[in-house]
């Protein structure tokens, strides 16, 4: 397998990363910017790293197959030590807020050591338990996690009954849009679960595709036209153009935004490791970047600065800091986590 990293996907996953931190800041700290930017649709970016994990789960495919426990170990051992370190940082965090703030945290004051529990062993949210809500991003790698299970279950149900694996990765993309239409709260099937389902298996489905030479530039030709159709399209109602957006955005602009940044071109423009790195650590950036709120207003009140978080550059200088972060929590935390795996 090659396990090279494509740089023009980490530039994606910087982006994607970046406008989580912005929605997450606006959303926080309930500013608007003079109404010169909008972020608080942006939530739909989580659908597209599930997506792009879907995407790049084909080198598991084409590889040897692979126990489920040894496959899962794998899987929880590289993403449940940062969440198990960030939940406990967001706990401490929360401890300090609601006795130096002593107001209300948009994300609920509660201190839950069993929502703590759940975060480390990674079955938080999308399985049988109602998300806790301790450093709420994380419910992202909870349901990544049950994706990679069902992807194993499928996969090898696949090779036993001689069923193509693209058949079955269609179907779990479509039965991930039913559940999200069904709104129901059962373990494995709710609008979490949903979520993941289908994006994470829409994206391994176009992955197997491209490899397979399937798909790639056609689509992004005739698919490009669609979208600005979409884009121009009359005002309709509000709930029919967020579902009709909120699709759209999976089934056919992440895929076309995908192709573009893997075309020869653009890889050749991206090829800095610069790139690689940063990307890298947008796993970081993701997993820390709410508790650094609660920090800021710990910090703010702590020192007496009463600073206006309604304007842009404060913005900036957040993502700035997210990402310093989240390159620090990379090489002293994740990366030596990911050698020590792949010994």
């Amino acid at each position: 397998m090659n396990n090279k990293r494509i740089y023009s996907l980490d530039v994606l996953r910087i982006i994607a990363a970046a406008l989580i931190v912005m929605h997450h800041y606006q959303q926080i700290t309930d500013s608007y910017f003079g109404g010169r930017f909008n972020f608080r649709a942006y939530s739909v970016v989580v659908e597209f790293f599930f997506f792009l994990s879907g995407f790049v789960a084909y080198k598991y495919a084409k590889g040897e197959a692979l126990g489920f426990w040894p496959y899962i170990k794998k899987k929880a051992l590289r993403l449940l030590p940062l969440v198990a370190i960030t939940s406990v940082a967001y706990e401490v965090l929360l401890v300090i807020y609601n006795n130096v703030c002593k107001t209300e945290w948009l994300l609920g004051n509660e201190i839950s050591l069993w929502g703590l529990l759940l975060n480390c062993l990674g079955i938080q949210c999308g399985w049988f338990f109602k998300n806790p809500g301790v450093n709420n991003p994380a419910w992202y790698v909870s349901v990544l996690l049950l994706c990679y299970v069902v992807y194993w279950l499928l996969d090898a149900w696949s090779r036993k009954a001689q069923i193509p694996g693209n058949i079955l990765y269609l179907v779990m993309a479509v039965l991930g849009v039913v559940f999200w239409f069904l709104d129901w709260n059962i373990p494995f099937i709710n609008i979490f679960a949903a979520r993941g389902y289908y994006s994470f298996f829409w994206g391994l489905l176009l992955s197997r595709c491209w490899k397979e030479k399937r798909i790639g530039p056609v689509w992004t030709i005739i698919m490009i036209p669609v979208l600005l159709g979409l884009y121009l399209v009359p005002d309709w109602s509000k709930l029919v153009q967020l579902e009709v957006y909120h699709f759209a955005l999976l089934f056919l602009c992440y895929p076309v935004i995908v192709f573009l940044f893997l075309s020869e071109p653009v890889q050749r423009i991206l090829n800095f490791k610069m790139f690689g790195i940063l990307g890298a650590s947008t796993y970081d950036v993701y997993l820390w970047h709410v508790p650094m709120m609660l920090a800021m207003y710990i910090g703010l009140k702590w020192l007496q600065i009463n600073w206006n978080l309604d304007y842009y550059k404060c913005l900036y200088a957040f993502v700035a800091g997210a990402f310093v972060v989240g390159l620090v929590s990379y090489f002293i935390i994740s990366r030596p986590i990911q050698k020590w795996i792949n010994k």
